[in-house]
């Protein structure tokens, strides 16, 4: 129960920390009512940076989802599920990392 608990305080602690931090970032780049303001590169490279990483992010996810196979931990019946659903999250962190260097 404790566990269960320790969750949801996170869970809504981060909540909390982008809904705080998310109205900056909007009023940064764009005016309320009037369109888009900022410079363009600005935008691209905040973009880039956010796809970069995010892609680290689902390439870190994949490779430790493997890590509870080679630990006997692992609960599930079949260790082709896991291959692959570690295959694709590691795949899209691939792709979102390559959007940073176009």
């Amino acid at each position: 129960m404790m566990q269960n608990t320790s969750f949801w305080v996170l869970f809504c602690l981060a909540l909390l920390l982008v809904s705080l931090v998310e109205p900056a970032w909007a009023n940064r780049l764009n005016t309320i009512g009037g369109g888009v303001s900022g410079d363009g590169i600005d935008k691209a490279k905040l973009l880039k940076f956010t796809s970069l990483g995010m892609g680290g992010l689902f390439v870190l996810l994949g490779l430790l989802s493997i890590f509870p196979m080679f630990k006997g931990a692992s609960n599930l019946k079949s260790p082709e599920v896991t291959l692959k659903i570690s295959g694709s999250l590691v795949a899209f962190g691939a792709l979102l990392i390559s959007l940073y260097f176009i």
